[in-house]
């Protein structure tokens, strides 16, 4: 999955998913629309991810309680910015199937196409009613739908109903979550280690983007449900504040994952 990656600087990655929407813009339109709400999404939750490692790095060596509550709010942030960008990964998929579906709204908002919103949601509703209009969509969202659900239900959890992020002070920084809901009857609150919960988060949702979802666009593809021409640019790259961290993640991810699979 990152072996193009492995040839960029240390600061690039590749971006297979600009690639995949740009050719099929080119073949619908004859033109590259930009879909810069995802980098911008992108961007900032990988802010959140420097940030907060950053933060644990510091209280490893100092255990400094102010770097705790920093924290605790920069994890809320990341949950918010990860609901964000599944839901710009939403938006294109919705805008690249045929504007009427029965049972499917469009995206909605004031102003142009490109500056409305349209909820990931609504995709998981639609796939469970109607799993047989594209299954290469349904397999896209039923194989991804527990980690969407976690993500987002926690994010919502954090924004409607007071629930909030609590760093517990160990060796390490440990999170765990409090609200109502969340909260046991003995009013034991689980926890993880920070670094436990959060790289597994953006691990996830790169494979998402730039795997599972570049494949439905394949799939799609292949069946003819959409068109696609090649635009003559690419392969694409992002780079921004945070990419060589990521980066450095990524590989490990994938160097485990394939020691993984030759143990197996």
């Amino acid at each position: 999955m990152f072996s193009e990656g492995a040839e960029l600087p240390d600061d690039q990655l590749s971006d297979f998913l600009s690639s995949a929407l740009s050719g099929i813009n080119w073949a619908r339109h004859h033109s590259v629309e930009s879909y810069s709400g995802i980098f911008w999404a992108l961007t900032r939750l990988v802010g959140c991810y420097e940030r907060l490692s950053v933060l644990y790095e510091g209280y490893a060596a100092t255990k400094a309680d102010e770097l705790c509550y920093d924290a605790e709010l920069e994890i809320e942030h990341l949950l918010v910015r990860l609901r964000v960008l599944i839901d710009e990964l939403a938006y294109v998929i919705r805008v690249c199937m045929p504007p009427a579906i029965r049972g499917l709204s469009q995206p909605k908002g004031p102003g142009p196409l490109q500056y409305r919103q349209f909820s990931i949601r609504e995709l998981l509703k639609f796939v469970r009613k109607h799993p047989d209009v594209s299954t290469a969509l349904t397999k896209l969202l039923e194989n991804n739908r527990q980690d969407i659900e976690r993500f987002v239900s926690r994010r919502d959890d954090i924004v409607h109903f007071r629930a909030k992020a609590i760093i517990f002070r160990t060796n390490t920084m440990r999170v765990g979550f409090l609200d109502s809901r969340l909260s046991t009857s003995n009013g034991a609150i689980e926890h993880t280690d920070l670094r436990e919960f959060i790289e597994p988060a953006l691990v996830w949702v790169w494979r998402f983007m730039q795997s599972d979802l570049v494949q439905y666009f394949r799939e799609e593809i292949a069946v003819g449900s959409l068109e696609f021409d090649s635009v003559g640019i690419g392969p694409h790259k992002i780079s921004m504040p945070g990419s060589v961290r990521l980066k450095k993640l990524l590989n490990t991810k994938c160097r485990s994952d394939e020691r993984s699979d030759v143990q197996d």
